[in-house]
């Protein structure tokens, strides 16, 4: 499979993580089990909370410093298809057959403000939800049908209408570029 474009993150975002994590890890562990007297001297349910944040911290650690170590790339066109690598889950290989259109759209928060993003709409919805995994093809199902029995934006409430979104901004300085390859590569395929 021949790799047209590659997003690599900025690896070092991934050690911002670190030192906040292994300082309230530290932090907590010093007032659970070596500070005298302990806050936690007769709370079992103080202790064990605790050392659950301090096992969180230390997973935190851990996977950022793996991600750094590794550096995937979150986003990777091929002749294919596409893989989205975004927020730690990864899509698969999305086959450019199985993709009706790309849109762009804003979505607006609450709080006034906006991201752009590339919403990729699906032929066959229960097919792309079906190849994902667990906890994630659950969710995909769910939203759905929320979106059907609320009517949540404009799109039919069929089963193609839950698109795969991302965030623009996620593809940097060559966002034009992988715009133009996906709609080349999804009118060559339809």
């Amino acid at each position: 499979m021949k790799t047209l474009i590659e997003i690599k993150p900025n690896r070092f975002t991934y050690l911002i993580v670190f030192p906040f994590a292994g300082g309230l890890a530290s932090l907590f562990f010093w007032l659970v089990f070596i500070k005298e007297p302990s806050i936690f001297a007769d709370d079992l349910i103080g202790k064990v909370v605790f050392s659950l944040l301090i096992l969180a911290g230390m997973l935190l650690c851990y996977k950022s410093v793996s991600q750094f170590i590794q550096n995937k790339p979150i986003f990777v066109v091929y002749e294919d298809g596409f893989v989205s690598n975004g927020y730690g889950v990864s899509s698969g290989l999305m086959s450019w057959k199985d993709i009706k259109r790309i849109e762009e759209k804003v979505i607006m928060r609450k709080d006034g403000t906006s991201y752009n993003t590339l919403s990729i709409i699906f032929k066959n919805q229960d097919h792309y939800a079906n190849s994902q995994t667990g906890i994630i093809k659950t969710l995909l199902k769910f939203f759905t049908k929320i979106k059907a029995m609320n009517k949540i934006d404009d799109t039919p409430a069929d089963s193609e209408s839950l698109p795969l979104i991302i965030m623009v901004d996620s593809f940097g300085k060559k966002y034009s570029q992988i715009k133009l390859v996906m709609d080349e590569k999804i009118k060559q395929h339809a």
